[in-house]
């Protein structure tokens, strides 16, 4: 009998944990949102206008809340998609769409080229990439850019490497001057 009860209240734990769970990642997804619109109103009543001559403006810190709010909110929903795209959550590679998907994910790559380095495959014990499994889930999370072999190394390194030069051209592009400065 007690074997029962203590499998119910196991059971009950982990239905009431999952709904726990679930209400605060909703509470914390509503108080992103609701910072960042604080933010904006804050800014338009504190420093409402600011008078440049005969022209009537905006404040730059209206502009910095509606912009930079966004930035600052934006961060952890891309840094959270970032870590789904590694595979290492839930297999991404068998998943059409996902696995296209990863490819422009640098964590993806960064992922793998230390999963490959580590051994991964034979560490989770999945069987994978020409190991013996000897896991719970055999095969589950198999991914041959995370084989231990030096060539996927160099690939997985190659991909990450291609992604950072994409991504500093176009931080080049968005902030280099265009064209003469005004002069005065």
């Amino acid at each position: 009998m007690s074997d029962m009860i203590a499998a119910r209240a196991a059971e009950l734990h982990q239905e009431q944990t999952a709904i726990r769970r679930a209400k605060v990642d909703r509470l914390f997804a509503m108080l992103l949102i609701a910072q960042w619109v604080a933010c904006i109103v804050a800014a338009i009543v504190i420093s409402p206008y600011a008078w440049e001559g005969k022209e009537h403006v905006l404040h730059m810190h209206v502009w910095v809340a509606i912009l930079g709010g966004a930035g600052i909110t934006i961060l952890p929903v891309i840094l959270f998609a970032e870590f789904l795209f590694t595979g290492s959550a839930f297999p991404v590679n068998k998943t059409p769409g996902l696995e296209q998907a990863s490819y422009l994910a640098s964590a993806k790559w960064g992922y793998s080229a230390a999963a490959s380095t580590a051994n991964a495959d034979v560490l989770l014990g999945t069987g994978c990439n020409d190991t013996s499994p000897r896991g719970p889930l055999p095969g589950a999370k198999c991914d041959s850019t995370q084989a231990h072999k030096s060539a996927t190394w160099y690939g997985d390194i190659a991909a990450l490497s291609a992604l950072t030069m994409v991504c500093i051209a176009g931080a080049w592009l968005a902030i280099r001057p265009v064209g003469q400065p005004k002069q005065k």
